[in-house]
């Protein structure tokens, strides 16, 4: 088996485990432990994975529809995740646009530095969005 099936499937596997875990879990300390591993870990891991898999599924040379149709649905997550960042970062852009230029609200205490990450979140939301059903080359 490939590196990004292998990954994918460990993942899951993990998020399932910790899932059993935090059921299982007798006392407060370890089910907050558990939870904390399944948010902090397991999502991320799943979801870096699932971009991965994603990819690889869209790389392969010979593919079937069947295939083709895996590749565009593990794709829709990962254009999600970069039309929120993507929406994220515009929605920075504009709300400190407004409060310079149009009229500033009492909630506002910066200037243009505030923009901050707002052109890493346009820009990686973007990269996602280009990348989520875009083949890959080599597999």
């Amino acid at each position: 088996m490939k590196k990004p099936v292998i990954q994918f499937v460990l993942s899951i596997l993990f998020v399932f485990i910790l899932c059993k875990l935090i059921g299982a879990s007798e006392t407060e300390l370890w089910a907050g432990i558990f939870i904390g591993a399944f948010i902090f870990v397991g999502v991320p891991v799943l979801i870096l994975s699932w971009v991965d898999f994603g990819s690889y599924l869209r790389s392969l040379k010979t593919r079937s529809w069947p295939i083709k149709l895996l590749g565009f649905i593990f794709g829709i997550p990962q254009a999600l995740i970069g039309l929120a960042s993507l929406g994220i970062g515009v929605g920075i852009v504009i709300w400190v646009l407004y409060n310079s230029f149009i009229e500033r609200q009492e909630e506002y205490t910066g200037g243009f530095m505030s923009l901050g990450m707002s052109p890493m979140f346009i820009g990686f939301g973007l990269l996602l969005l280009v990348s989520a059903f875009k083949r890959s080359r080599g597999a």
